[in-house]
């Protein structure tokens, strides 16, 4: 079998999915979230995600000019990395804010990598964490910074959760577009273990291990009125549900997703207590990510008939 003038030996495997398949079910997953935070901020947030998604799609075809790289289709993953980033930043960034981070996501972290697979990072974590050491003051004015989450814990009632949880909070109006509605997010969520996109495990330890690191080393212990403000803060639920899971830089062995959702949630309640919200979670994940390989060596299976605890 060649496929784009690779010689591919078999055996070979065939599903209906494809990788444009795959994202488009993570777009639509990504679409309430999306949509309720165009609803809370308006016009302009709308404004912060198109560029970002144009700005995402125009570098990705450029760099394939240039490169002349041939493909047999359009698998949608520019416009995925687009509207993760947007989702990450707040509405009223300046407009160049999304450009620059499209093109640093799309250009620096994926194309100069080899493109589509082959990224080490993921892109729009690591636009998000690039644009917050670039451009601090733009990315911090979010109800997710230590002070405020600190404010809110001490002043705390269920109701305030309920509203939170459901983005109905606009007393406020600040944070990320896409991370206003932990509810919308969870839906996204379920639709992808819905349509096996993603599995449970790396959410699953990913929350376990925040849960646990938060209740062990935070100041409030297992509180659950702290515990839920601190699951439901800005964007931390896009950043488990929907870029912990990205298939290029997660672990492909199910021990393997279990064991970087335990570390790179351990991270982030270590962050949080730290007071480093604005960029910790992300930053944490971004240290699995360079962990992967490893994880993939050390849990992959052994080979049938080869070694002493071969597979018999």
């Amino acid at each position: 079998m060649e496929q784009n003038g690779i010689i591919l030996k078999a055996p070979f495997i065939r599903s209906k999915e494809t990788t444009a398949t795959i994202m488009r079910d993570v777009m639509i997953a990504l679409a309430p979230a999306a949509l309720f935070g165009i609803y809370k901020f308006g016009f302009r947030a709308f404004l912060i995600l198109l560029l970002s998604v144009t700005s995402c799609v125009l570098a990705e075809y450029i760099c394939k000019k240039v490169k002349k790289v041939q493909s047999s289709g359009y698998e949608c993953s520019a416009m995925v990395t687009g509207l993760l980033l947007g989702m990450n930043l707040s509405f009223d960034v300046p407009y160049w804010v999304p450009v620059a981070g499209g093109v640093f996501a799309i250009v620096v972290v994926k194309m100069l990598f080899g493109g589509l697979g082959r990224n080490l990072l993921n892109p729009a974590l690591t636009a998000k964490c690039a644009l917050l050491i670039a451009t601090g003051k733009f990315m911090s004015e979010t109800d997710s910074d230590a002070m405020a989450e600190l404010f809110e814990i001490i002043i705390f009632k269920w109701a305030d959760w309920r509203e939170k949880f459901c983005g109905f909070d606009f007393e406020t109006l600040s944070g990320t577009i896409g991370g206003t509605s932990a509810l919308m997010l969870l839906l996204g969520g379920l639709y992808l273990v819905f349509c096996n996109v993603i599995s449970l495990r790396i959410p699953v330890a990913f929350l376990a291990a925040f849960t646990v690191t938060l209740g062990l080393c935070g100041n409030y212990g297992f509180r659950p009125e702290y515990l839920a403000m601190q699951l439901c803060s800005d964007g931390f639920l896009l950043i488990v549900i929907f870029m912990a899971t990205d298939y290029t830089t997660s672990p492909m062995t199910p021990m393997g997703k279990v064991l970087f959702g335990i570390i790179v949630g351990a991270l982030a309640g270590v962050f949080r207590v730290m007071g480093l919200s604005a960029a910790g979670d992300a930053c944490a994940v971004l240290i699995g990510n360079l962990l992967v390989p490893l994880l993939d060596r050390l849990t992959f299976p052994k080979s049938f008939g080869k070694g002493k605890k071969a597979n018999i």
